[in-house]
């Protein structure tokens, strides 16, 4: 290689490794200027002295024994002195010219190495070395721990990593350890936020090279590695490795609490997270943490509100690219992922597993505070804030919080008095596009889920649970200030506003005050005279259909609540709760006044008009008058 016509760097006027090594030997030679018959013992006696004389440095006025140990301390000196090779290029310096010329030929693309195997070409003969290992398969380093070859050396140090755990990279802001060099380089990046490497077609930034290059292939649609069992393509090698997984099943990466394995290491690190509970990606707006950074980023655009990924068939925006291309399927009504039992078609692969799960019954996500489990780890997620009391999604308008996004959307609906959904047979309108399914069904009357025990038959399936519980006399939800327990969550929430005296909901017309909505509608009905349900066998009218209900036994005769102490039969079930209170002895409501108990409410409100003096009926026709 012509030295004039590859290197083109400027060498500045200060010490190099040999003209310091001189330099630093001058005063010990000249210690040895002494007069000797012969060279031989010249020699000898000079090894002797400069094997035990600390020999001084001119540059930092150390002392050093042996020889070899001052060489040493040179190379030290100069490795930190100025570097004094500069590529005309990029202004890049080097201490020695050999590395300056190295750099220069991948500065300038003087790619001067050729495979004879793949034509590539390169600037460095070990670079071509180990590509023509990567052709022929040589592999000569090999893992004591897992067997697993390598074809340089470099490589299964990095490996064997992976089996010791080391990891002496350590991040000095944040503490994070790594087991290489690049990848800690990397995450300092995440720090400061620094994307140098720019695409030249979009202007997107990137933390590392490798990522811009696989970005670009995006615009050219170039994908080379293609998969021989199924022909799908991807754009490296990597996915390639990974898609192949799928069709052998392989998860080589196992959790050691857990034993659940994966196929992804990134996968498995993500998963242990969910045993240690660690999320180390914390939102700076809110404070909520993320095990995930790409989990954050979307969170992040809650907060602005961004959704820059827009559909362009109906104009629909949404913050994330994978939930525009489920969108888009929609539109197309591609649903390529069927179930095997049922038939039952899906867009995604994911919705699939999910829906297997309820042939299955399988419930994989366990709460651990109380056992109860779930198919699906975003109801985990929710049921777990019915333990903590977690509501971080605020209304702006009247502060209520909810667990979830869905149910502020639908809540600020309330306030707006917006229901986009409208029924296309009777014109009624809902603010949810399930509640609208549901209320369709009411038309066609198909009721699907039926009770195993009684046959009664239900719209929905989380009636037909609710229900089940009736016959199972489960009550899963318990108040915290009284242990009084219910069969459903919003009766239990009705409760507690027992406990706290809240009336939210007032009627405009006469200002009475209700706990529920639904006891406020049926309040309003008072006021307009609207009873829409008759009887059809003596044409009383009534204003709820559970009245309606209600009302029917009594021509019927059918009493359906049954006492399991004493058979007694009743024809509602306030009548049966009321009933079993004789048999405990239980008389739960008392007087403030004089300690009396009573069975029921009204019973109560009866006796406290006796110390009141409230007599607000009073007879026209006969006045008493008290001498």
């Amino acid at each position: 290689m012509n030295d004039s016509s590859m290197f083109e760097g400027s060498v500045k006027n200060e010490y190099h490794y040999s003209e310091l090594n001189t330099l630093m030997n001058l005063d010990n030679t000249s210690n040895l200027r002494k007069t000797f018959s012969n060279s031989s013992d010249f020699q000898v006696n000079k090894k002797i002295q400069t094997h035990h004389i600390k020999q001084k440095c001119n540059i930092s006025d150390k002392l050093i024994t042996p020889k070899a140990h001052f060489t040493k301390h040179s190379k030290i000196l100069i490795s930190t002195s100025k570097k004094t090779f500069d590529c005309d290029y990029c202004k890049k310096s080097y201490n020695t010219k050999s590395d300056l010329i190295t750099h220069i030929l991948c500065c300038t693309e003087g790619k001067i190495y050729k495979s004879d195997i793949c034509n590539k070409e390169d600037s460095q003969a070990r670079n071509l070395e180990m590509n023509i290992k990567n052709h022929t398969g040589f592999k000569s380093f090999k893992c004591n721990v897992c067997d697993k070859r390598f074809t340089v050396k470099s490589h299964l140090s990095r490996h064997s990593r992976t089996h010791t755990g080391d990891k002496p990279n350590k991040c000095d802001i944040c503490g994070k350890r790594f087991s290489q060099t690049g990848n800690l380089k990397i995450h300092k990046m995440t720090h400061t936020g620094s994307k140098p490497y720019k695409c030249d077609i979009c202007d997107k930034g990137f933390s590392q090279t490798g990522n811009l290059k696989i970005h670009k292939m995006t615009h050219t649609g170039d994908k080379r590695y293609e998969c021989d069992l199924c022909n799908k393509r991807f754009l490296t090698k990597s996915r390639l490795i990974i898609h192949l997984k799928t069709h052998t099943g392989s998860k080589p990466y196992k959790c050691d609490i857990c034993d659940k394995r994966f196929s992804q290491k990134g996968y498995l690190e993500i998963h242990t997270m969910t045993h240690t509970g660690d999320k180390p990606h914390k939102c700076d707006i809110c404070d909520k943490g993320f095990s995930q950074t790409g989990n954050l980023k979307i969170h992040k655009m809650t907060h602005i509100g961004s959704k820059p990924y827009k559909c362009n068939i109906c104009d629909k925006r949404y913050s994330q690219a994978g939930s525009l291309k489920i969108h888009k399927i929609t539109h197309t009504g591609d649903k390529r992922y069927e179930c095997d039992i049922c038939n039952k078609r899906f867009l995604t692969k994911s919705s699939l597993i999910m829906h297997l799960r309820t042939h299955t019954g399988s419930k994989p996500y366990k709460c651990d505070i109380c056992d109860k489990r779930f198919s699906q780890k975003g109801y985990l997620e929710i049921h777990k804030m019915t333990h903590t009391g977690d509501k971080p999604h605020k209304c702006d308008i009247c502060d209520k919080g909810f667990s979830q996004t869905g149910n502020l959307k639908i809540h600020k609906m309330i306030h707006i008095g917006s229901k986009p959904y409208k029924c296309d047979i009777c014109d009624k309108r809902y603010s949810q596009a399930g509640s609208l399914k549901i209320h369709k069904i009411t038309h066609t009357g198909d009721k699907r889920y039926e009770c195993d025990i009684c046959n009664k038959r239900f719209l929905t399936k989380s009636n037909l649970i609710i229900h089940s519980r009736t016959h199972t006399g489960s009550k899963p939800y318990k108040c915290d200030i009284c242990d009084k327990r219910f069969s459903q969550t919003g009766n239990l929430k009705n409760h507690k506003m027992t406990h706290t005296g809240s009336k939210p909901y007032k009627c405009d017309i006469c200002d009475k005050l209700f706990s529920q909505t639904g006891n406020l509608k049926n309040h309003k009905m008072t006021h307009t005279g609207d009873k829409r349900y008759e009887c059809d066998i003596c044409n009383k009218r009534f204003l709820t259909k559970s009245s309606s209900i209600i009302h029917l036994r009594t021509h019927t005769g059918s009493k359906p609540y049954k006492c399991d102490i004493c058979d007694k039969r009743f024809s509602q079930k306030g009548y049966l709760k009321i009933h079993k209170m004789t048999h405990t002895g239980r008389q739960p409501y008392k007087c403030d006044i004089c300690i009396k108990r009573f069975l029921r409410k009204v019973d109560l409100k009866k006796h406290i008009k006796i110390h009141t003096g409230d007599k607000r009926y009073k007879c026209d026709l006969f006045q008493h008058n008290q001498i």
